[in-house]
């Protein structure tokens, strides 16, 4: 499984300019009892990370603003955000549909 069903922080950072995907992964992450933060370019994502500290971030690949080797730069450099685990976008859709499989 990909994210913990509970967590005593269970908020999860999506990072995607493409509203619709945002919110289709918001709604898959919502199913499995998490929390989610939403932010529709890189500045924003950098700000929600540093003031609510995630316990993952889903950034797409391509990201206006500040692209996603730039924002995982920056989070990097902040003690409370280094060590989060990053799960691109793709990825984690793949994953969740093969969890849906027998």
């Amino acid at each position: 499984m990909l994210f913990p069903m509970k967590a005593n922080n269970s908020r999860v950072l999506v990072i995607d300019d493409n509203q619709p995907v945002r919110e289709l992964i918001t709604c898959m992450l919502i199913s499995r009892g998490l929390q989610i933060m939403q932010a529709d370019d890189g500045e924003k994502g950098i700000n929600l990370a540093l003031t609510a500290i995630p316990i993952s971030f889903l950034p797409d690949t391509r990201l206006p603003n500040i692209d996603l080797l730039a924002v995982l730069a920056y989070l990097q450099q902040d003690p409370q955000t280094a060590n989060i685990p990053v799960e691109e976008v793709l990825s984690f859709l793949l994953t969740y549909l093969a969890d849906l499989c027998p």
